[in-house]
């Protein structure tokens, strides 16, 4: 009975500070969970890398954590940096110095043991640096850069998914872009340019134009409650940006470079 107590303390403790906790009971082992892969690492600020990664581990063998190393030359040595709870698959990492590469890679964990390392990834914190925004669905705040400010100023409008695609109010997130929204009423056309890119869309049409070219949407604009919603994906990505979505956080991170 003792023994079974100091094994749940164990256990317990090993839950809450990603320690992992190995039982060795052929009944019960498990292998490792898989490896991450996909990592990517992107400069944000001469002083923070903001780093995302896919989610391998499956729901019959999840990760309790991942963890997060650091290194300061290609394929060298690495140091441990921090833990992420599981289901979360990005990390800014901070204080870090101008001008310099920083390596990166993140390992899964579980009571099972480690997975493999993912993939390398690199960033170099020092001009130009990409801009963040990032979404939750159901919420009408957004960070842009760290910095709170609503969606959809005075109305409170949410990102939501409709037919499996995040749908939002465009404008303000745009603006944080630097770019710009223009509505035709008589056509029912939203227009959307950020630097050279230009991209129209019609309500209630799959139909689209990018940069001239004719293109086709997976989901319709549609007006809701009196807002325009627009598919976040399609937009964002024929502007040159990239687009992350967790399904199991629903939050969607919009990555300009």
């Amino acid at each position: 009975m003792r023994l079974k107590k100091h094994l749940q303390v164990l256990f317990f403790f090993s839950l809450i500070f990603c320690i992992p906790f190995f039982i060795t009971s052929k009944v019960d082992a498990a292998p490792p969970p898989a490896a991450p892969s996909d990592l990517i690492a992107i400069a944000t600020s001469a002083n923070s890398i903001y780093l995302t990664w896919q989610d391998n581990s499956g729901a019959d063998n999840p990760e309790a954590c991942f963890m997060i190393y650091r290194g300061e030359h290609p394929g060298g040595s690495t140091t441990y940096l921090t833990s992420v709870k599981r289901d979360f698959n990005e990390f800014t990492v901070t204080d870090l110095s101008p001008n310099q590469t920083y390596y990166f890679s993140v390992k899964a964990y579980s009571d099972w043991g480690s997975s493999e390392a993912s993939n390398e990834a690199n960033a170099t914190t020092s001009p130009p640096f990409a801009n963040l925004i990032s979404l939750q669905i159901g919420s009408p705040d957004m960070l842009v850069n760290g910095k709170q400010q609503k969606i959809d100023p005075g109305r409170n409008t949410t990102p939501m998914v409709i037919d499996g695609r995040s749908m939002v109010p465009i404008k303000s997130i745009i603006e944080a872009m630097g770019g710009e929204v223009a509505w035709d009423s008589v056509e029912q056309k939203v227009s959307v340019k950020l630097k050279d890119s230009n991209v129209e869309v019609w309500i209630g049409s799959n139909k689209a134009k990018v940069n001239g070219l004719n293109a086709i949407t997976d989901t319709a604009p549609s007006v809701i409650n009196g807002r325009t919603m627009l598919p976040l994906r399609f937009i964002s990505e024929n502007l040159g940006s990239d687009v992350k979505y967790n399904s199991s956080t629903q939050k969607v991170t919009i990555i300009q470079r």
